[in-house]
């Protein structure tokens, strides 16, 4: 069975098509130009980690690094100060649909603030805390659950109570700084403030310590304040009852000395100056506990969320003409780009205690929120580590600018060509059946030529092969 013939526009149009190798080309040349800017935006991510490593090693060296298996409080940054009652309304995440008491080994963060013995299984004699601090003064909320108040009575000291002891060992390595230790007892009464007693035969009431007390459901909770002690100062406390006044019985539960830590405030002012719009950095101890933390937001994210308002970067970038199509197109051009990059390592920034890492190269982080960023981490005096992070946004925004377009381009050209491509084949198909319609009128049924065949020789467009 013969193949029927294709026409001439066909054919053309057939070899039209492979125009359509020019877009797929520019779009496997937008993506190795991803792949180099990412490779070099890694390099000099890497080169300004180490001289961010070298600045943070300075500023550290009057603090002493924190040995892994240290038993730590770890206390975060209080913007504001609290009002002391007894509630943790107005604690960070208050809110927080987590259950308590937390799952044991629970990861410590801003979701999670409360802590407990590593290691220790909910149970009703457990003890669980929060830790804050502001410039001067240190806040804690010591939460009880499964335990009844026993309360004490004046008028009977040696009667069955609850009593909670609260010790304080100042660091030794402060400068200017008198270590010494502070021992108090807090026996609550009845709902409210109670004194905090020192001193011999604890017959002193210190002021410096402002506590309250109130139950809660299936327990009690106790909130105090206090001066913030000095840099690598211990804290402990351990809850007695029965008779007695201080620590006669064994304790129903206690929390050994631990190193009070924070985040170090004037190494985050210091780092902030040094850091591009869109990167973050922590820096860690050798057991993973966050001592630093900075970022930087871009300019563009930054203006978008000035007051809920679009800023001006923003506005260049999606004016209002756009039209639904084309912001289809740029979304997928960027997941196209998106999809493109390495695997990625899973890491949640807002963990509190993170154990360092061997990143691969190039380090690809991936937050918990989605959003993908380059990583270099870099070793810091006393055992630290440095971790700096770079948004993809501008790099993934940059390469989908690109690829976009390189298609558009690509797309008109394609277009044009088709254009010109069946314009030309209309005018040479109406060229030859014009041709042929005349050789047949000067062609007889015998075959001799009854005319001659009329040529343009006056018309450029004729002197052709035709």
């Amino acid at each position: 069975m013969p193949v029927p013939a294709l026409s001439l526009k066909r054919q053309l149009l057939l070899v039209s098509l492979l125009m359509l190798l020019v877009p797929l080309a520019g779009v496997q040349f937008a993506l190795e130009l991803d792949d180099i800017l990412r490779q070099q935006a890694q390099q000099q991510l890497q080169q300004q980690a180490n001289r961010l490593a070298l600045l943070a090693g300075d500023e550290l060296l009057a603090q002493p690094p924190l040995a892994p298996g240290t038993f730590t409080v770890y206390t975060a940054a209080q913007n504001s100060a609290l009002l002391l009652d007894g509630y943790a309304d107005d604690w960070p995440d208050y809110d927080s649909a987590a259950p308590f008491p937390p799952p044991a080994q629970a990861p410590l963060s801003t979701v999670q603030p409360w802590q407990q013995l590593p290691g220790a299984a909910p149970q009703p004699g457990a003890l669980y805390w929060q830790a804050s601090h502001s410039n001067r003064t240190l806040y804690l909320l010591i939460r009880m659950p499964g335990q009844q108040p026993q309360l004490f009575n004046p008028g009977a000291p040696q009667q069955a109570h609850h009593r909670l002891l609260l010790q304080l060992f100042s660091g030794a390595n402060e400068l200017r700084v008198k270590p010494r230790n502070q021992t108090w007892l807090l026996r609550p009464s009845a709902p409210g403030q109670l004194p905090a007693l020192s001193g011999a035969n604890w017959a002193t009431t210190d002021t410096d310590i402002n506590a309250f007390w109130q139950p809660v459901a299936n327990g009690w909770q106790l909130e105090l304040s206090m001066p913030r002690p000095a840099a690598g100062s211990r804290i402990a406390f351990a809850l007695y009852g029965g008779e007695g006044v201080a620590a006669e019985n064994p304790p129903l539960a206690q929390i050994p000395a631990a190193t009070l830590i924070r985040r170090n405030g004037d190494l985050e002012q210091t780092l902030a100056s040094w850091l591009d719009p869109g990167q973050q950095l922590r820096i860690m101890e050798a057991s993973g506990w966050v001592i630093a933390r900075q970022q930087r937001t871009s300019e563009t994210k930054q203006a978008t969320t000035t007051n809920n308002k679009p800023g001006p970067a923003l506005a260049e970038q999606t004016p209002a003409s756009a039209s639904w199509l084309q912001q289809m197109g740029q979304n997928l051009l960027q997941a196209l780009v998106k999809a493109n990059q390495p695997d990625s390592l899973l890491v949640n920034e807002q963990f509190w205690r993170q154990l360092p890492v061997d990143l691969p190269a190039p380090a690809l982080m991936r937050h918990s929120n989605g959003s993908l960023w380059l990583s270099a981490q870099v070793p810091v005096f006393g055992g630290r580590t440095l971790v700096l992070e770079q948004s993809l946004d501008q790099l993934l925004n940059i390469s989908g600018a690109a690829l976009g377009t390189v298609l558009a381009r690509s797309l008109l050209i394609i277009i044009g060509l088709l254009v010109v491509f069946l314009g030309y084949a209309s005018w040479l198909t109406w060229r030859i059946s014009r041709l042929a319609k005349w050789v047949t009128q000067c062609v007889d049924a015998d075959g001799r030529m009854a005319a001659q065949v009329p040529l343009q020789t006056g018309s450029g467009t004729g002197n052709d092969e035709l």
